[in-house]
């Protein structure tokens, strides 16, 4: 029979909830993949049919047996099921102060498995490192996905009967209201422990199927990373810092959603943050909690909305001030004229390149004279997932790899990283991820090109010979590098 290592092999601690720990326990087995209605189980004793039988029943699946060593199996169900409190995980669950009630997510019972399920699955996506978590209703089963590095992933299925427990549980949690099922709603609430503090905030979606929902989990443990270790090249990190430690202009980051746009911004508010500045923001939501910044939240739950709350902001004797994003002209002519009046304003823009933020700009109303006086720098990005040091493999690239990688500039790549997939990575053969830029910064002659009203294209070709490094260009010597992989460059830039 097939024989699985249970040390080799990450466990699906979600799946592993299909079982009672008392059953678990009791006949040694532990759920290991689900498939067409179809439970894999690594048992102790393949050959013990009433074991087989019962969890045939209690599952309500097809039961495949996999002979497992038992001192695994009695490992693994320690790791699953032994939580007396949150200390082994993630420690307590906190109250949020204000709006955020509290919480706490270990089960008080035997008898509680919907807690015990939401546990189990909000502890397995923080220890992957998951930005989000999808409960999605599909078919006759429930769907669990994690976006890891950016990248979402099933995580684990069950029965559709535990929908309704799931999100109900998930509502009462994040303080929202458990009978409305109809309109979508938003909350949020709080895990606390072991040196980390997670802000999850909720979202419900109704759909034909049913209630799906999407966690946002934000690690604020990890805190504002240092701007010189998100990927900068020395040169382009020199010439942005050259930027922002003007004393007034604008600085904006260009790039799709989830980016690292944010993240961006934030580290230049770390490097301009002290005593001898006023900082303020203004966000929907507010992500980071700095000391020494005045942060103010807009949006659904805000009284004003970004336009509005910067008229106050400028009243308020700023010196820096951060906007969470220009997403109409008004927001943006606000923005230009603060740049113009002392003021250094940061703030992202959705385009595709540097080179095109000006011309957006111009499109949202702001006159050409106001953005070439007003914008020092942007800043385009993207996120790429670093290949797992663990698990990689290199190998020659294929010639339509060598083709995209010919960049001017950069040495072409001998050999390319390619993904393998290990327990260290979960099995994607990816860990983390790193950012790539492009930074343009406004000399005279891109500046007489905005006033012209140029095409993006045209902006892009004098900025590259005055100096810009492309995304394409940056992404490549990092291939180079065996940062990522060519697959991974051009998944990002397509």
């Amino acid at each position: 029979m097939e024989f699985i290592d249970l040390n080799k092999l990450p466990v699906d601690e979600i799946l592993a909830q299909r079982i009672p720990e008392e059953i678990a326990r009791r006949y040694r087995a532990i759920p290991i993949a689900e498939s067409a209605g179809v439970l894999k189980v690594a048992v102790a004793d393949p050959t013990d049919v009433f074991a087989l039988d019962d969890l045939q029943v209690i599952t309500g699946s097809t039961i495949v047996p996999i002979v497992g060593d038992p001192a695994q199996i009695l490992e693994c169900a320690n790791r699953i099921w032994t939580k007396p409190s949150m200390e082994s995980r993630i420690d307590d669950a906190v109250d949020v102060q204000n709006i955020e009630p509290e919480h706490v997510l270990v089960a008080e019972t035997e008898n509680a498995p919907i807690i015990r399920l939401v546990d189990a699955m909000i502890t397995q996506a923080t220890e992957e490192r998951a930005s989000d978590i999808h409960v999605e209703p599909s078919g006759e089963r429930v769907r669990i996905r994690f976006r890891v590095d950016g990248v979402l992933h099933d995580a684990s299925y069950t029965p559709r009967g535990v929908l309704r427990p799931i999100v109900s549980r998930l509502k009462v949690m994040a303080g929202c209201d458990i009978s409305n099922s109809r309109t979508p709603q938003e909350g949020r609430f709080s895990l606390e422990g072991k040196g980390r503090h997670v802000d999850v905030r909720m979202t419900t979606l109704p759909t034909a199927s049913g209630e799906a929902v999407v966690l946002r989990l934000l690690d604020k443990s990890q805190g504002v990373l240092d701007l010189s270790k998100l990927g900068f090249e020395d040169d382009d990190l020199g010439r942005y810092e050259s930027s922002y430690r003007a004393s007034q202009g604008a600085i904006l980051a260009a790039g799709p959603t989830g980016s690292g746009k944010t993240s961006t911004l934030y580290a230049t508010l770390a490097k301009l943050n002290d005593p001898t500045r006023s900082i303020v923001s203004v966000e929907d939501p507010v992500e980071y909690h700095m000391d020494g910044i005045k942060q103010m939240q807009v949006g659904r739950r805000g009284t004003v909305g970004f336009a509005g709350a910067l008229r106050s902001i400028l009243r308020a004797d700023p010196d820096v001030i951060l906007v969470g994003e220009i997403r109409d002209s008004e927001t943006a002519m606000i923005a230009a004229e603060a740049a113009l009046t002392g003021h250094l304003v940061l703030s992202t823009v959705h385009t595709l390149n540097a080179a095109t933020v000006p011309v957006r700009l111009i499109e949202m109303g702001v006159e050409p004279y106001l953005v070439t006086s007003s914008l020092q720098c942007v800043v385009a990005q993207r996120l790429a997932r670093r290949l797992c040091p663990t698990c990689m493999t290199m190998s020659e690239p294929s010639e339509t790899e060598v083709e995209f990688l010919h960049v001017p500039g950069v040495d072409p790549a001998r050999e390319v990283g390619r993904p393998v997939g290990c327990p260290a990575c979960s099995n994607t053969g990816y860990r983390g991820r790193v950012a790539i830029y492009e930074v343009m910064t406004l000399d005279d002659e891109i500046r007489g090109l905005i006033a012209q009203r140029t095409a993006g294209p045209e902006i892009q070709r004098i900025a590259v010979k005055n100096g810009m490094r492309t995304l394409r260009v940056a992404g490549a010597r990092r291939v180079r590098d065996g940062i990522f992989g060519p697959d991974e460059l051009l998944r990002v830039l397509s």
